[in-house]
């Protein structure tokens, strides 16, 4: 499944959407990957009462974020071979809009749970995807409500 593609974000929409990650948080996100193969990719979360309520190709209407980085950046923290703090110290993450909303956001993102999903999703590998998921399709990791 190619990183990014329309099945990508269809399988990352279901599986996030079945834990409740971040409890009494509303945040809507625009993400902007750069130099990609095939060019700049806009994609958003819409994020209500701690859950993944929309999340798509494209953008989403008043944003509270807008995260802008590279392709490889992207895909080198999804895979677990960079540290999503180091890419953005390093200047190469442009963040616009409501950083305390994000802040809110870091102990979900830089959980176990989480960085197995992302490696899951971006790996050829499909144990890991087995190891992310429990057996009745929910995902392993926080408890669901």
């Amino acid at each position: 499944m190619e990183f990014l593609s329309e099945e990508w974000m269809v399988q990352r929409f279901r599986l996030a959407t079945s834990a409740r990650w971040l409890p009494d948080t509303d945040i809507r996100i625009q993400h902007v990957v750069t130099e990609g193969p095939r060019g700049t990719v806009h994609y958003y979360d819409d994020v209500r009462e701690g859950i993944l309520v929309r999340s798509g190709l494209g953008s989403i209407d008043e944003p509270d974020v807008t995260i802008t980085n590279l392709w490889a950046d992207e895909l080198a923290v999804m895979r677990g071979e960079a540290d999503m703090f180091d890419v953005l110290m390093t200047g190469r993450v442009d963040v616009a809009g409501d950083h305390g909303r994000l802040f809110i956001l870091i102990p979900t993102l830089t959980s176990p749970e989480v960085r197995l999903l992302a490696r899951a999703l971006v790996s050829d590998d499909a144990t890991l995807l087995d190891e992310a998921v429990a057996p009745d399709g929910a995902l392993a990791g926080p408890s669901s409500v």
